[in-house]
């Protein structure tokens, strides 16, 4: 038996107590202590991102390593501070896909004694994490490593609890807190842990009072698993859009911006009673599309442009004509152009090879703006 922990005192049995002290803790007696009230995983805190790792599909790493978001996560009672500064190198497999698991290994050997971030690749699978004897690892991602060492998959596996997990207050009884607003909502809603249990979900979804907090907190957005949409701008023209204090705490948050250049018009042609030739013309294309997410700082204004459609093709001199092309959308320097306009052709009844009108290539025009 062992307890902790109690006051020491000087003791002359230094074969049983080799610091002359009779009671005696190590590092693992304060991890098992820490173990008892959290589980393993990431503190996701007020940073839903808190750990994540930051790699590119399509892309290859920088040369010195995949990078991480800051944050900590508790590895079987020990804590590991993840910082922006640090890496991990991820090698290709020159014969093929290597399937790469990121860990946050916690290390008990002698010769380590610390953490450690590594990238764990293999042939056939996924590298599992290690909990046995010294190690005991937390899979942050996964991903596919190409031969060239371009990253063409990422999967991030901070919540899954069978890789890593969110770290929850252990012992936390499901029907708390009752209906008693004095009570520390906010400080229950980060302790639950994701995912939630099913007790878990239903405490909050009957509680009304705490359903109100829950929906506005950083994890509320994470136990969703949803991106709110917060503006959209969908008439042409030019925008600013000022980043509201979502959370009320003034720190700046990641936002999801969708958007549409506008559509090319499609060609056109004047309707004559004429057998001898042929006529025909292509509607436009829609406008690109691109999505991305960016970091947004409370207060800041971000300039944008909806795209116009096409213009309609005027006919006033010419029998047909090609169509106008849409314009182009933009956020904060990203641009997407507009679709092109559509093609005519006019070809005379005596040509006998097949025709095809030339396509346009590329719809409404919008942007959305999403948390």
């Amino acid at each position: 038996m062992k307890g902790y922990f109690f006051n020491a005192q000087a003791t002359t049995d230094i074969v049983v107590h080799p610091s002359g002290f009779d009671r005696e803790y190590d590092a693992d007696d304060f991890n098992r202590y820490m173990g008892l009230f959290f589980t393993s995983g990431v503190f996701v805190r007020d940073d839903p991102d808190a750990c994540k790792v930051i790699a590119t599909p399509g892309a290859k790493p920088p040369a010195d390593g995949i990078s991480f978001r800051p944050g900590v996560v508790l590895v079987d009672g020990g804590q590991c501070h993840i910082e922006s500064t640090d890496r991990v190198i991820v090698k290709p497999n020159p014969l093929g896909t290597a399937f790469t698991s990121i860990m946050c290994r916690r290390n008990n050997a002698s010769d380590v004694r610390g953490f450690e971030l590594v990238a764990i690749g293999a042939t056939d699978d996924y590298p599992f994490p290690v909990r046995e004897g010294d190690i005991y690892d937390m899979c942050l991602a996964i991903m596919d490593v190409e031969p060239d060492g371009t990253i063409s998959w990422v999967q991030d596996t901070r919540n899954d609890p069978d890789y890593c997990g969110y770290a929850a207050l252990t012992g936390q009884p499901p029907y708390y807190p009752p209906e008693d607003s004095n009570l520390p909502y906010i400080f229950w809603l980060y302790t639950l842990g994701y995912p939630m249990t099913a007790q878990q979900k239903a405490a909050v979804v009957s509680n009304p009072s705490l359903m109100a907090i829950y929906n506005q907190t950083r994890i509320g957005l994470i136990e969703r698993g949803s991106w709110p949409r917060i503006a959209t701008y969908e008439t042409a023209g030019a925008y600013t859009w000022i980043a509201p204090d979502l959370f009320g705490d003034g720190k700046a948050y990641e936002i999801g911006v969708w958007m549409c250049g506008g559509g090319g018009a499609g060609g056109a042609l004047l309707a004559q009673n004429r057998t001898s030739d042929v006529h025909m013309a292509a509607g436009g294309g829609s406008g690109r599309a691109r999505c991305f997410k960016m970091t947004v700082t409370p207060g800041n204004s971000y300039n944008l442009v909806v795209g116009a459609g096409g213009a309609a093709a005027a006919m006033s001199t010419s029998l047909f004509i090609n169509g106008n092309s849409g314009g182009s959308s933009a956020f904060s320097g990203n641009t997407v152009s507009g679709g092109e306009g559509g093609k005519y052709v006019d070809i005379d009844h005596t040509y006998t090879n097949i025709i095809t009108v030339p396509p346009a290539m590329g719809a409404q025009c919008s942007i959305g703006l999403k948390y």
